[in-house]
């Protein structure tokens, strides 16, 4: 067979009829059948050429699961801080406590002069870990605008050493607020 001769007979008017009627079986589900069983007690017969798809509704799962609390974040605990006046002259222009992880670190806490010492505060959380000092700002002797900065210490806190400053308060994690903090508000002139 040449293959015009296949050309010819495929367009035949017999081949059209053959063809649409296949697309009219397949279209309606008419025709042979096919059973499927989607598991042991589940049998559906299916038109041929058609999709088991899922054996049926998706399930209900009920409502959704209730959100799960992770707790909220550490709390803080409202802490006092004080630092005497170090050298008795009332010159420092400004004094920051400073600390190595937040709130204390980056901007620090501005503390305000009254009573022969500075004093301020600050919520620290309570799984605060690290150390923290203060830093004195004074007016520079040959041009008032420029200031120059030195650390220090309360004497009534235990002191520790850092890679930077040394030496520095070392910061005792607290277990609740009820802790006992009052030590880094002592300002008192003798440890």
């Amino acid at each position: 067979m040449t293959s015009r001769a296949f050309a010819r007979r495929a367009h035949s008017p017999r081949a059209g009829l053959v063809l649409a009627s296949l697309l009219v079986f397949a279209a309606c589900g008419c025709g042979p059948h096919i059973t499927v069983a989607l598991d042991d007690d589940d049998e559906r017969e299916l038109p041929a050429g058609s999709d088991p798809g899922l054996p049926g509704p998706a399930p209900d799962l009920g409502p959704p699961p209730d959100v799960i609390d992770l707790g909220a974040p550490p709390a803080c605990c409202p802490v006092s801080f004080a630092l005497r006046d170090p050298d008795g002259f009332e010159d420092e222009v400004s004094v920051t406590l400073r600390g190595s992880a937040p709130p204390l670190d980056e901007e620090g806490v501005a503390l305000t002069f009254a009573d022969g010492a500075w004093h301020g505060s600050a919520c620290i959380p309570l799984d605060y870990v690290g150390y923290y000092y203060y830093e004195l700002g004074f007016a520079g002797d040959l041009d008032p605008e420029s200031t120059f900065y030195v650390t220090a210490v309360n004497e009534h806190v235990p002191l520790t050493t850092s890679a930077l400053i040394d030496p520095v308060n070392a910061w005792i994690p607290l277990s609740s607020c009820a802790d006992d903090v009052s030590i880094h508000a002592d300002a008192t002139t003798n440890p």
